[in-house]
């Protein structure tokens, strides 16, 4: 496809802003895996120890377990355990049916 018919396709492409901000949501995650691999192998080369190696990578993960163990308190406290997966059921369930549909209905068994 030639560069006039993507740009007919998807017009917005046509906007230099919104092209840094798609090259950037695009290039963000890989580079934080990078850094995470280069990291790793600096200590490992440095140190030659695995243990310092096993901490810098619980050192790395730790935040985000502690932000998700939090988050997760707050929710559960706030909405409740059951009221939190009942409507996430609902959600998922009446996503996969198309709108005015009702509800399947339990077969009785004989």
């Amino acid at each position: 496809m030639s560069r006039g018919g993507f740009l007919r396709r998807y017009p917005v492409l046509g906007i230099r802003d919104f092209r840094l901000l798609l090259a950037d949501r695009l290039i963000a995650p890989a580079s934080v895996g990078f850094s995470i691999v280069g990291v790793s192998f600096a200590v490992l080369k440095a140190t030659n120890s695995p243990a310092a190696l096993s901490y810098v990578l619980a050192a790395q993960i730790a935040p985000s377990l502690v932000i998700v163990a939090q988050f997760g308190v707050v929710l559960m406290a706030w909405y409740g355990a059951f009221s939190v997966l009942a409507r996430w059921w609902r959600v998922s369930t009446s996503a996969a049916r198309p709108p005015g549909a009702r509800s399947p209905r339990r077969m009785r068994s004989a």
